[in-house]
């Protein structure tokens, strides 16, 4: 692997990385790292960085010491994030390896039943993504395939492709007794957000204590389905139908009662200005930023144009659980937009095999907050 020295960057990334930041950003120093190079020895710090030359803000992700072969530190780090997640036995669905958390700056092993997804944000691994694919071919053995899947920032979303062992066009998994399809050859998503699972487990509680849940943004329906899973009259909103018809394939999928369950297939605010029902859980979980092609909206307009609404729907003793999902609004700056006087019980994060890291703020990007009236 090519390695440059670098002698000079800028204060504040000295101080950042000093204090647990793994990205060097975009400044007149890092502006100037080689384009060639693998990998980056930042002299000031006595550190290895990973060259991320095609992004146009994080230009170094943090390697840290490598003293045996860059190879070697690979599969030991790997083996290392792997053995961390092995008491996770109630789903099928687990994040082996999550970036920069791990020490694998840019760099995501799912596990979804017996297939790998190997999911990476970094320019580096496309060349060295080898070492991670025969890694995992000799750790797990019942693994029936694995597939890549690039997510490099700008570029076009694209469907996870094969790249050894059986085509899974077909793939079922569970998750707390729940089964959901599972989209490796169809979709840019692969039909569950698995590093949601956590939360979900954690709203287990709220499910056992409503008896109707909305699900708002539903998406391929694991909130919805988790209701159905405990008898609730349950309503999925969502302006994809696409989706939808994946939401109800999961709920005959499961043998649930469909005749507890609502479809709505319409963009949540104008579901929400003609709605008169009452809800015990309400789950709002809006895309950071979305368009149904007559009008575009970020997650914060949304909550501030709808929460009134959205707690004028509960009932007097229901909750909503709120997300936003994006790195590029803090928790504290979320939080700091909500009404002064909500009630906020509970503080949600992501957890178990998505853990945050201490100094990286980015790294908590799925935020959620349990509200409720009083």
């Amino acid at each position: 692997m090519k390695k440059s020295i670098v002698e000079v960057i800028h204060p504040t990334s000295l101080k950042n990385c000093r204090a647990g930041h793994p990205w060097i950003t975009l400044d007149e120093h890092s502006a100037e790292f080689s384009k060639n190079a693998d990998l980056l020895e930042i002299v000031p710090l006595n550190d290895i960085f990973i060259n991320d030359p095609t992004h146009p803000k994080i230009k170094a992700r943090y390697w840290g010491k490598s003293d045996i072969p860059f190879d070697m530190d690979i599969e030991f780090r790997l083996s290392e994030a792997i053995l961390k997640r092995s008491e996770i036995v109630d789903r099928e669905n687990v994040f082996l390896c999550f970036g920069e958390v791990d020490s694998l700056p840019g760099m995501y092993v799912l596990k979804l039943g017996d297939v790998i997804l190997i999911q990476y944000q970094a320019y580096f691994w496309n060349k060295h993504i080898g070492i991670i694919v025969d890694f995992i071919k000799r750790r797990f053995k019942e693994i029936k395939s694995i597939y890549k899947q690039s997510r490099l920032y700008g570029s076009v979303k694209v469907t996870p492709k094969k790249v050894w062992g059986e085509t899974n066009s077909n793939l079922i998994i569970d998750e707390f007794g729940i089964k959901y399809n599972v989209f490796l050859e169809d979709y840019h998503d692969v039909g569950i957000y698995t590093d949601m699972s956590s939360i979900r487990k954690k709203l287990f509680p709220y499910y056992s204590k409503s008896k109707n849940v909305l699900n708002l943004f539903s998406y391929t329906g694991a909130f919805s389905l988790l209701g159905l899973k405990n008898a609730l009259e349950v309503t999925s909103v969502d302006i994809s139908s696409k989706f939808m018809s994946i939401l109800e394939s999961n709920i005959q999928l499961n043998s649930f009662d469909e005749d507890k369950h609502t479809s709505v297939v319409k963009p949540v605010d104008k579901f929400l200005k003609n709605n008169d029902q009452l809800f015990d859980l309400i789950i709002c979980d809006p895309p950071s930023f979305s368009s149904n092609k007559k009008k575009s909206q970020s997650a914060i307009s949304f909550y501030k144009e709808n929460l009134n609404t959205l707690m004028n729907m509960l009932s007097p003793q229901g909750r909503l659980i709120m997300f936003l999902n994006t790195h590029k609004i803090s928790r504290s700056k979320f939080k700091r937009s909500l009404p002064r006087g909500l009630k906020i019980e509970k503080e949600l994060f992501t957890g178990r095999d998505c853990p945050l890291l201490k100094g990286f703020p980015e790294g908590d990007y799925l935020k959620g907050y349990i509200v409720f009236n009083g």
